[in-house]
């Protein structure tokens, strides 16, 4: 596997991305400084999982979403996964609170609350 880092990639491989689902999310435990043993909530991050570089950070495909009009696509992506992956903890007994970051582009999506 290559540095995910130093790899480029293009718009068909984003558009390859989209299609096979191949978007996931990672996640970063928040905890109370008064209790740090006990995991409150966790962040969500964005991560492409190409299938010849592997696991790729933002910075690596967001400006080829960005350039081409497809953040609300990633954004309601995000969204999906992390909605998933919250029903799933919670009924397994966990309570979390899950923090994600949205593109502004969001708030002035229409009846984005039916889609999910």
């Amino acid at each position: 596997m290559n540095n995910p880092i130093t790899q480029e990639i293009n718009l068909s491989d984003v558009q390859e991305a989209f299609s096979k689902n191949l978007f996931t999310t990672v996640y970063q435990a928040q905890v109370s400084l008064n209790h740090p043993d006990k995991i409150l909530g966790a962040e969500a991050f964005v991560r492409l999982d190409h299938p010849d570089h592997g696991l790729m950070v933002p910075g690596t495909f967001l400006p080829i979403i960005a350039e081409n009009s497809l953040m609300l696509d990633l954004t309601k992506t995000v969204l999906r996964l992390v909605a998933h992956d919250w029903v799933v903890w919670n009924k397994q007994g966990y309570d979390l609170n899950i923090s994600v970051n949205v593109d502004d582009s969001l708030l002035l999506e229409e009846n984005l609350i039916q889609e999910f």
